[in-house]
């Protein structure tokens, strides 16, 4: 497979600061509040202007630097707002794709650069993009300023009203012209009609008897067998559905590609696999594979899916025993399966060389089962070092309602920005979505610090 995703997510995290330690989030935060001195130290703090060059933020899918306001300038603005959006700051010198200089533009007295930008995008890009336009003086020289322009993405086409070339869409680190296949997939998706409001739900009930888990009937102490097994009441479904579906021909290189994202996204399957009673079991058609684990001592089973159009699906039982006390469902287990279908869903794509956009839908059915909650708060039944375990933070978040629905189903919009440096955001709102329905509040800010990203190869 192309390494193309692989090397285009790469970027996009880059650019996104995932690595970087930052108090502003110059594709998120309210820029406004800023002072010119606070602006200026976040975008220093974000190019990484005060490191050598190669360890500077580079430009890519959705940064540019321009160090003038231009006609290349306006052909970016609307290649962002065409493909996946995008940050623009102009002022920055440019040196071999990463931040050379923070040196601004020069300003007459009493004008903003801002305005400028704004009236020069009204008046060449049509219909008008989704923009924000931020700028503010340079704290050592105020004749010169910075300006960030932060693009959504839109199902509009936006066309550039000057020049011989309309329609721009952004390759890498530069914007270009769109050839034949990528103007048809624009127009495409610009007459697509909107998805009906359950969609998602409809296929989470179309995939049921294909992708379910199951519990042995009777206990072993009371001579079940572990093998005389039924569907479980209780489970947590999440699946990755592609707006455009993939024509993926299953072979023996996907499965294995599937087996190892597995293996490397969800906390100690392995290692249970190789010291415990839990095994693995493969499925397969022409059309679909199916991955399943199983561990008979704790009677907890999950199992993965993929199909030819590009599909994802992931089910795990969430009823956990702690004996004498009874079976509970577990709020830090579902969370860290949570974060691990949302890492195995952005990896998957990265290996397809997928870009486009798509859902992330998680259906959530807790049956009569409570809430565990223990004296260190809502611990991990499942996972003994997952990715999100009891803390101060979960503790805080959550406030438990006295009406308590069974089941829930929530929704995540993902594209190439989201799944690869907006982890956090995805697993705070679809948690949030499902605690709700389920009759609990929750503190989204906290949910969000719990997200730890997952070391990228």
């Amino acid at each position: 497979m192309p390494d193309y995703g692989e090397v285009a997510a790469r970027e996009a995290r880059r650019a996104l600061g995932e690595d970087r330690q930052m108090n502003v989030d110059l594709y998120r935060d309210d820029l406004e509040r800023l002072s010119a001195e606070e602006f200026y130290s976040a975008v220093r703090e974000f190019t990484g202007i005060d490191g050598p060059l190669e360890d500077r933020i580079a430009e890519g899918y959705l940064l540019d630097f321009k160090s003038e306001w231009n006609e290349g300038a306006l052909k970016t603005v609307a290649a962002f707002a065409n493909t996946f959006g995008g940050l623009l700051i102009v002022g920055v010198q440019e040196a071999t794709g990463r931040a050379g200089e923070l040196a601004g533009v020069p300003v007459k007295a009493g004008q903003e650069l801002k305005t400028t930008v704004a009236n020069s995008i009204a008046s060449n890009i049509t219909p008008w993009p989704s923009c924000q336009v931020f700028d503010r003086a340079l704290p050592a020289d105020r004749g010169r300023q910075l300006c960030l322009v932060r693009v959504r993405r839109s199902d509009s086409l936006h066309l550039l009203t000057r020049g011989d070339k309309p329609v721009y869409v952004r390759e890498g680190d530069r914007s270009v012209p769109a050839d034949a296949a990528r103007l048809q997939a624009l127009l495409a998706r610009l007459h697509r009609p909107a998805a009906p409001r359950d969609i998602s739900s409809k296929r989470l009930e179309d995939v049921r008897p294909w992708l379910y888990v199951t519990h042995a009937r009777a206990p072993a102490s009371l001579g079940g067998s572990p093998e005389d097994r039924e569907g479980s009441a209780s489970f947590l479904h999440v699946a990755l559905l592609p707006d455009e579906p993939l024509a993926i021909e299953l072979d023996l290189g996907v499965e294995r590609a599937v087996r190892s994202l597995i293996e490397n996204s969800y906390p100690e399957l392995l290692e249970r696999v190789q010291y415990t009673s839990a095994q693995w079991r493969e499925q397969r058609s022409r059309h679909d594979y199916r991955v399943t684990y199983l561990e008979h001592v704790r009677d907890h089973e999950m199992v993965w899916g993929v199909n030819s159009s590009g599909e994802l699906h992931f089910v795990t039982e969430v009823s956990s025993s702690v004996a004498p006390s009874g079976c509970f469902w577990s709020l830090a287990d579902v969370m860290t399966n949570l974060e691990s279908a949302i890492e195995t869903a952005h990896r998957f794509w990265d290996f397809l060389g997928y870009i486009g956009e798509g859902r992330l839908a998680a259906r959530l059915e807790v049956s009569s089962l409570p809430l565990f909650r223990s004296e260190a708060g809502y611990e991990a039944l499942f996972y003994s070092s997952g990715k999100i375990l009891a803390s101060d933070n979960l503790q805080a978040a959550v406030k438990e309602g006295i009406v308590k629905p069974t089941r829930t189903d929530a929704e995540a919009r993902v594209n190439f920005a989201t799944r690869t440096g907006s982890r956090a955001e995805v697993l705070a709102s679809l948690t949030n979505q499902l605690l709700r329905d389920l009759g609990h509040a929750v503190d989204i800010a906290d949910l969000r610090a719990l997200h730890q990203p997952t070391a990228q190869p």
